[in-house]
């Protein structure tokens, strides 16, 4: 079981509770919010998601809690927003057309008078009020959804410590918090490669 998945499953035996919310057989936890589905695909969002920027997770697979991949794109920009336990597989051509054609949609389960995407935008603010968004924001256009790149050295692995008292963790994957020890940012060991490729690892040299 992927990070992901015991995540979802210590969330669900800790923290969930009925909301009589069941999409194909399994009931979702509270903090994940169903948007729409399209081919094998779901579209979710989670409530007070420790990534502040605006996203939406798509999972491919019945079971949601543990799905068979899943991915993250920002809601602002055409890009892909990988954070902490999250996968970084690209969507493929088919899948960003289909996402693209649903979004564009009328939503039936609001009675047609606005579209997935307008949807897709109310349920990000109600379970996310710290960072709103206005409803007429324009939707990228996903079907050129890319990554992007933090620009940064390869550090020493293990812990690094920064100058506003934030800490930047490198094992593999590269996690930086804050100096509250809330997340930052994520990149996976994937990513990295493409960004670094695979030259040689420093050892050692970390900041207590």
């Amino acid at each position: 079981m992927n990070e992901a998945s015991e995540e979802r499953k210590r969330i669900v035996e800790s923290q969930t509770r009925e909301t009589g919310d069941h999409f194909h057989g399994h009931s979702l936890p509270w903090e994940m919010a169903k948007v729409a589905r399209f081919g094998d695909c779901t579209i979710l969002v989670w409530a007070s998601d420790r990534m502040e920027e605006p996203h939406f997770h798509v999972v491919r697979g019945e079971n949601l809690l543990e799905p068979e991949s899943e991915t993250a794109l920002k809601i602002l920009t055409a890009e892909y927003c990988p954070h902490e336990g999250k996968s970084t597989r690209h969507l493929e051509d088919e899948e960003l057309e289909g996402l693209v054609g649903l979004l564009n949609a009328k939503d039936e389960y609001a009675g047609g008078k606005c579209t997935v995407w307008q949807s897709l935008i109310g349920i990000w603010n109600r379970n996310n009020e710290t960072n709103l968004i206005p409803l007429t924001t324009p939707m990228p256009d996903y079907r050129c959804a890319k990554w992007r790149l933090p620009d940064v050295e390869r550090p020493p692995r293990g812990t690094t410590l920064l100058p506003d008292g934030g800490k930047m963790i490198y094992n593999g994957d590269l996690t930086v918090v804050d100096k509250d020890g809330d997340l930052v940012s994520w990149v996976s060991s994937d990513l990295l490669a493409m960004m670094w490729g695979d030259g040689e690892e420093e050892e050692g040299q970390v900041q207590p």
